[in-house]
C-alpha cells in the first residue's frame, strides 16, 4: 500500500531522513487538519470546509505531478 509506494519513491541514499520528513509532514497534517477545518467552518460553514479540502487536494496533486528533479530519479 502506501508505505510500499513511499519507500519505492524515496531517494535511496537518504531514505532514513526522507522517511522522517514524510512522517513529520503526516503528523503536522493530523494536528493542523482539525484546527484548519474548524476555522473554515466558523468563517464559511460547510462550503468553507469543502473549499479548504479542495485546495489541499489540488496542492497535493500539483506536488505529485511536478517534474522530478534529477537527483531523485537516478536510482529509479
Amino acid at each position: 500500500g502506501w508505505n510500499g509506494l513511499v519507500a519505492r519513491t524515496l531517494p535511496q541514499d537518504h531514505r532514513a531522513a526522507a522517511w522522517g520528513t514524510v512522517m513529520a509532514v503526516e503528523a503536522l497534517g493530523y494536528a493542523a487538519g482539525p484546527l484548519l477545518g474548524g476555522v473554515a467552518w466558523q468563517w464559511a460553514g460547510p462550503p468553507g470546509v469543502l473549499g479548504l479540502a479542495a485546495l489541499v487536494f489540488v496542492l497535493t496533486e500539483i506536488y505529485y505531478l511536478w517534474p522530478r528533479r534529477g537527483q531523485f530519479t537516478q536510482g529509479a
